[in-house]
């Protein structure tokens, strides 16, 4: 499979663009204003607003990415084993949605939470999915990346609870926000798994393999094989605090059960 040459227009990224401006951005807006009937929603000022629904939001892309990949694995368990693969209409479809949803994030992160606590990790993880996703949509190759993205989602939507509970003012101490914790170490474990997944086969099939995505696209190969490694760096600086953060509710916890109990 030859490298394509990369264009500066094509339908696919018109379909980035549009899928980001006339589809995720009036979801947001819809969003915004289906939660305004919520007392807790009101109480909030414009940013914590904005901020309850891009996480509303990102829950929603998240199990969309979730179920879409699922359905791919089950239907072509192949697909993450090959370096290259048959870039499918399917997968097309699901690299543009999903980029989408990031570029409106994105824009979103910078008008509103530039400068904020979080925000430059948040700008690099889009960063990434995007920079792949405009390479993989101009070669075609590489199939089973976007799949295995897709399922490092899986953590999203716990994560995206404990925020909306910190916006609602949820007791830190609550059985449900010790459950949600617990839920989230369960389900990023399973993230950094495909994480490393993603390296190891960057590194073994599709570095040498027989249809190695290294010889048949380089320029995405190695440019999602840094990206791939800064970003499992970066997914296991957030393990360990998730890791830290679990233990210390358990520990808080279990202390406050003794006292109630002496």
């Amino acid at each position: 499979m030859p490298e394509l040459p990369l264009p500066l227009l094509s339908n696919d990224y018109v379909a980035v663009v549009a899928a980001a401006l006339i589809g995720w951005l009036p979801a947001h807006r819809v969003i915004g204003l289906a939660l305004n009937v919520l007392p807790s929603y009101k109480a909030l000022n414009r940013v914590q607003r904005n901020k309850f629904a891009c996480v509303t939001l990102s829950t929603l892309h998240a199990l969309g990415l979730l179920v879409f990949a699922v359905a791919i694995v089950v239907g072509n368990g192949a697909l993450v084993r090959d370096s290259v693969s048959d870039y499918s209409e399917h997968i097309a479809f699901l690299t543009r949605f999903t980029a989408g949803y990031f570029l409106h994030d994105t824009i979103n992160q910078l008008q509103f939470n530039l400068g904020e606590k979080g925000t430059a990790g948040m700008l690099v993880h889009h960063g990434f999915f995007l920079s792949g996703c405009v390479l993989l949509l101009a070669t075609r190759a590489g199939a089973f990346l976007p799949v295995l993205w897709s399922l490092t989602e899986v953590s999203t939507p716990f994560i995206n609870a404990r925020t909306l509970m910190e916006l609602t003012g949820a007791a830190k101490d609550s059985r449900l926000y010790t459950l949600n914790g617990l839920a989230i170490l369960v389900t990023f474990t399973g993230r950094m798994v495909v994480s490393l997944l993603i390296v190891h086969a960057l590194l073994t099939t599709a570095w040498s393999g027989p249809t190695a995505l290294r010889h048949s696209a380089p320029l995405p190969f190695y440019v999602q094989l840094v990206a791939s490694l800064g970003m499992t760096g970066l997914n296991a600086s957030w393990y360990a605090k998730i890791v830290s953060m679990v233990w210390f509710r358990l520990c808080s916890r279990a202390g406050s059960d003794s006292k109630r109990n002496e």
